[in-house]
């Protein structure tokens, strides 16, 4: 797996995870309180609900007040409607967030903790605006009727902070979180949030983006690593455990929300970007594997037919060898005046010799290549003179096909090369334009400085290469793409180990070639 491309996409999708859904956001948010409000606390607030005609009548409110004193509630507060304002409202028309001091002015629940005596440092750590905690859905908090309080049928009033609030026919009711509910039902949660210090409050956002990034991290390795079945099971898991367990413990425990509809979609994000990423590779993975198998296949059958065609090229030489053996012994027991001369017969076998040590010298090589223990040994060495003695050394071959050599060598000054390897390749350079050069042709050599360099080129006059044939000439074994059955011999190599060569010096090697009119091979 690449590096930069996988941190491409995980920056993808940690981008794309901060595009805002508040309508998923707030319906989680909603679950979340709904389903901590099954283990409410003891509410420490009671509702005293009267009609407007209660409300509004003095007599009627100090008489409830003088019942109310003896029964030693907490606190007593009225005049509700003067400190609704202090309630926030967000877009979708739900109220989640309350004001401690909005425009300056204290709110009900400020002035409920400022009464008690409450530490009002306390009260400077609680951030504007602040999330309710809401306690349960309508209901949560005891309420009372103010005429049943008068006859003595409501709940004890002990220890608890009471409103007076005036509940009318038609009197609004609020959106919240956990459903519809009256404004004093909303300031009783609220008095309650701040009396027991434990407001909502939303993890900081970085800490956020980095529980984001790691569960992005945590199900794109799932993906790449895992098989698609079992990488889809682990990030559901995992993440509906982290999600709906974890965090709900967290926001349970701690009253920290910590806001989870952008982390769903991460999720979501990672696994159709990742998923996608992954049968990319895996389709890249299969098509390589396709192309080493049939380049496999290729070089199976290259090297099949290589060890063909070179154990049928070395019985000619071995037959030669064979064959002259018999003969000079058949000589020998011959009076030696009746002996024929042997010099023709020496230089048989040292031709023959030679050519067996030209194949196994060009597999020594490629063994030496392919285990790259190819060592240059550095000399100052003439060119010109390595030139002249390969085409002495071929002269003999060139001969029985009527070649003749043409020279064009410029002086040169010595250069550091290898002399062995630097002599097998003019020696494959020739002994090629010799093999597919016509009889009665030439073959030029040339030499000449150019820059800081060397440069040979190996002229013939032969049938030429065709075109689909050029971009293989350096390949190993390229000479079996042609029809097997033709009479030129060689192991396949030789081009390919004098390109390897060449370049081992820092040199190139090209070819220039005309179908009918002959090959020009160009090294430096």
């Amino acid at each position: 797996m690449k590096t930069t491309p996988f941190l491409i996409r995980v920056a993808i999708c940690l981008i794309l995870s901060l595009i805002p859904v508040p309508e998923l956001e707030n319906r989680l948010y909603s679950a979340r309180l709904q389903f901590r409000a099954q283990w409410t606390r003891q509410p420490q607030v009671m509702i005293i609900g009267l009609d407007s005609s209660e409300y509004n009548d003095p007599t009627t409110l100090r008489s409830i007040q003088s019942k109310l004193l003896p029964l030693k509630p907490k606190l007593i507060l009225m005049d509700l409607t003067t400190h609704w304002n202090h309630l926030l409202m967000d877009s979708d028309g739900v109220v989640r967030r309350a004001f401690l001091l909005p425009k300056g002015q204290p709110s009900l629940t400020h002035t409920a903790y400022t009464q008690l005596h409450l530490d009002t440092q306390e009260l400077r750590k609680i951030k504007e605006p602040h999330l309710v905690n809401y306690l349960g859905p309508s209901g949560s908090f005891p309420h009372c009727a103010a005429t049943d309080f008068q006859q003595g049928h409501c709940p004890s009033v002990e220890g608890k902070i009471i409103l007076l609030s005036e509940e009318s026919q038609g009197y609004p009711t609020f959106h919240t979180p956990l459903g519809e509910m009256t404004l004093a039902e909303i300031l009783a949660n609220d008095i309650q949030t701040i009396l027991h210090q434990q407001p909502v409050y939303q993890i900081w956002f970085p800490v956020r983006l980095g529980i984001t990034l790691a569960m992005i991290l945590m199900a794109a390795f799932a993906i790449l690593y895992y098989p698609v079945m079992m990488s889809s099971i682990l990030i559901t898991g995992l993440g509906s455990f982290v999600i709906l367990i974890v965090f709900q413990f967290i926001f349970q425990i701690f009253h920290l929300y910590i806001p989870s509809a952008n982390m769903i979609g991460s999720l979501l994000i990672t696994y159709l970007v990742f998923t996608g990423y992954r049968l990319a590779i895996q389709e890249n993975l299969q098509w390589r594997s396709l192309k080493q198998a049939q380049h496999l296949r290729e070089l199976d059958q290259m090297k099949t037919n290589f060890l063909s065609l070179v154990s049928h090229d070395l019985k000619t030489p071995l037959a030669k060898i064979q064959a002259i053996v018999e003969r000079l012994r058949r000589e020998l027991q011959l009076p030696p005046a009746d002996r024929s001369d042997w010099k023709d017969l020496i230089d048989s076998i040292e031709n023959s010799n030679n050519e067996m040590k030209r194949y196994i010298s060009s597999i020594l090589n490629l063994s030496k290549i392919e285990s790259q223990k190819v060592i240059l040994n550095m000399k100052s060495n003439d060119v010109n003179l390595l030139i002249k003695q390969a085409l002495k050394r071929l002269a003999p071959l060139a001969q029985q096909k009527n070649i003749t050599f043409q020279e064009s060598l410029e002086p040169l000054f010595s250069i550091e090369c290898d002399e062995d390897l630097m002599r097998q390749v003019l020696t494959n350079l020739i002994d090629n334009a010799i093999k597919y050069s016509p009889n009665g042709s030439k073959i030029i050599v040339r030499s000449r400085e150019e820059d800081s360099f060397v440069r040979v080129e190996v002229e013939d006059f032969g049938p030429g290469i065709p075109k689909d044939q050029l971009p293989l000439m350096f390949r190993k074994f390229s000479r079996f793409l042609r029809p097997i059955k033709e009479d030129v011999k060689g192991s396949g190599l030789g081009l390919y180990l004098s390109k390897y060569f060449i370049e081992l010096h820092g040199g190139s090697i090209r070819l220039k070639t005309t179908e009918g009119q002959g090959t020009t091979f160009t090294f430096t």
